[in-house]
């Protein structure tokens, strides 16, 4: 502990692990063609410490391409079942194992995340 407190910088990766260790970290898969504008915007505003945004294509077909293209055999966890909703852009927000439902509005859905944080 000593070391860490006498150089802090040294050892961010350490604190940063820790972080997410105590909170569970935050994951936000995005299942869009392409992630509209006002939902970089959005994201690029908030304060999301150590989050994971994950953008992947809207649909299971176009995963499967993508998957081809990355020479993989199968999809990341946190692109698995999380296709577009009704050809609408679609976010699911998760923390820890625990995600929000599927929502074609990005507010709404970072609002789920901020319902969890003050619970806890």
């Amino acid at each position: 502990a000593d070391r860490i407190r006498g150089s802090p910088l040294e050892h961010a990766s350490l604190v940063r692990a820790a972080n997410v260790v105590e909170t569970g970290g935050i994951e936000v898969t995005i299942a869009a063609d392409e992630v509209p504008d006002d939902w970089r915007e959005t994201l690029g505003e908030r304060y999301l410490p150590g989050a994971l945004v994950a953008p992947r294509p809207a649909t299971e077909d176009g995963l499967d391409e993508w998957l081809d293209r990355l020479d993989m055999t199968a999809a990341p966890p946190i692109w698995a079942d999380r296709g577009a909703t009704d050809g609408e852009p679609t976010a699911y927000v998760c923390e820890g194992f625990t995600c929000s439902p599927p929502r074609t509005d990005l507010d709404a859905a970072l609002e789920w995340l901020e319902t969890r944080e003050g619970s806890a």
